[in-house]
């Protein structure tokens, strides 16, 4: 059973029962079902049952809805008070050497299609993540992305020079991620990457016939193999790697049961994300929620094993709610879900600002470059947008976990967001109750579990 009103919600299925307040980011846990009962019938109609003892509860709810409620998003006021971004992804190149069936680009070529970041843009868009940060930090994240960002890979050296030469001027840090498709890796390159430390993610989604359904050679050969091999030649220098899997619906409980396959190929973690077909030019939402609703209970089942080692204190290879887990814990509130339009902001091969990789070549999305700085004009409207686009939103007891899920998926041309359907958002929410279910398990079982994340919520 799942009661909701304005930023609160009550649960109860057997002996588990709660209720939450987003506002205060309260999880009440009361010592009955009776009082359980009695509490959520006040809750519905201000009525107090007074054969039972809930004063004390009901009293803390009452302080719960009288505090101030934040229901009015402005997504652009937020991004302009939040800390100043310290990361950035160079788009290196919106060209690809593999032609993967499900990839959101025109076969990894996207607008502009085919176009290479050369060294100009690159060193331009170090300057502005420096100059955009105002000097808060002195430690810096760069993302090399694609397409396949490899194809760019003499770029990549000259960034590292150039960032050199900015640390011995400045005292400044960098730190580099790379997401490759691991085809292109090579003996030199994987050297230079422990030489720098650069942290990377591999596409490799499950075992051969579920990874060469999708990615594949512009000849339409498989690419498995030759990702194998290189995933070998990782491990015989000990460079450490993660590995990111892209899974259809059809394929995705077989891929989460065959975890330990991603572990014995060596992975330090392994991210398994749903395919969401885009249609930029129509209404349509990308998920398949009735799919997806099918997919959840055994989802849920699967990772109990998982969910256990986390709570005892191991760190699993694949931690699908941790995220979750960290916002539930954490006093932030965060209106975005990601690092959309900061973290994640990304700078296509043209040097122009999008809100994250998934954005670049979108029709309206560009919010600036790097040579004039952002247009906060333009990133306002795009704002405003989302926020009227979420409205609903506004008064979800989820609001702060889901913080609007991936935006991405409700945005269209011309810089415009649709609504999420009701359904999917019905399917968020159980989500999210699973999660505090498992919260409120770790915090009775291990409550010390949860302190080195609250330097980082």
């Amino acid at each position: 059973m799942l009661y909701y009103q304005d930023n609160f919600c009550a649960f109860k299925r057997g002996k588990d029962m709660f209720f939450f307040e987003s506002e205060s980011n309260s999880l009440i846990i009361p010592h009955s079902e009776q009082v359980f009962g009695a509490t959520l019938q006040y809750i519905k109609q201000n009525k107090e049952n007074q054969t039972l003892d809930t004063t004390s509860l009901i009293n803390e709810i009452n302080l719960l809805f009288k505090q101030k409620q934040s229901n009015n998003f402005n997504t652009f006021k937020f991004l302009k008070k939040s800390h100043p971004s310290n990361k950035i992804t160079l788009m290196l190149s919106q060209d690809c050497n593999l032609a993967c069936k499900y990839c959101y680009g025109d076969s990894g070529r996207y607008g502009p299609s085919g176009s290479i970041m050369d060294e100009k843009t690159a060193k331009k868009a170090i300057d502005f993540l420096i100059r955009n940060n105002g000097g808060v930090d002195n430690s810096f994240n760069i993302t090399f992305f694609g397409g396949e960002p490899l194809l760019s890979r003499k770029l990549i050296f000259s960034i590292f020079d150039y960032c050199d030469s900015i640390s011995l001027e400045k005292s400044i840090t960098f730190r580099y991620s790379i997401t490759t498709n691991g085809t292109l890796l090579s003996a030199s390159i994987i050297k230079e990457f422990i030489k720098r430390n650069v942290t990377i993610l591999l596409s490799i989604d499950g075992p051969e016939e579920i990874h060469n359904k999708n990615r594949i050679y512009r000849n339409g050969r498989g690419t498995f193999n030759k990702i194998i091999k290189n995933i070998n030649l990782l491990k015989k220098y000990n460079k450490s790697f993660s590995i990111r899997a892209t899974v259809e619906n059809e394929n995705f409980l077989q891929v989460l049961k065959d975890i330990d396959f991603f572990i014995q190929l060596g992975a330090a973690q392994v991210h398994i994300s749903n395919l969401s077909n885009y249609c930029d030019n129509c209404s349509d939402f990308p998920i398949n929620i009735d799919e997806i609703s099918k997919l959840n209970k055994e989802f849920f089942r699967i990772i109990s094993n998982i969910k256990n080692d986390f709570i005892r204190g191991k760190n699993p290879y694949y931690i699908p709610f941790l995220t979750a887990l960290n916002k539930i814990h954490s006093t932030n509130k965060s209106l975005i879900s990601c690092g959309f339009m900061k973290g994640s902001m990304a700078v296509s091969t043209s040097g122009d600002l999008y809100p994250c990789h998934r954005f670049v070549g979108l029709e309206g999305f560009d919010f600036g470059n790097i040579f004039n700085g952002i247009n906060n004009e333009k990133q306002n409207l795009i704002c405003k947008s989302l926020d009227k686009a979420t409205i609903a939103c506004q008064k979800c007891f989820a609001k702060y976990i889901c913080a609007r899920s991936c935006v991405r998926d409700i945005a269209k041309n011309n810089g415009q967001f649709i609504t999420y359907p009701e359904e999917y958002c019905k399917l968020l929410r159980k989500n999210i109750v699973e999660y505090l279910l498992i919260y409120k398990e770790a915090k009775t079982l291990n409550p010390d579990l949860f302190n080195q994340y609250d330097s980082h919520c």
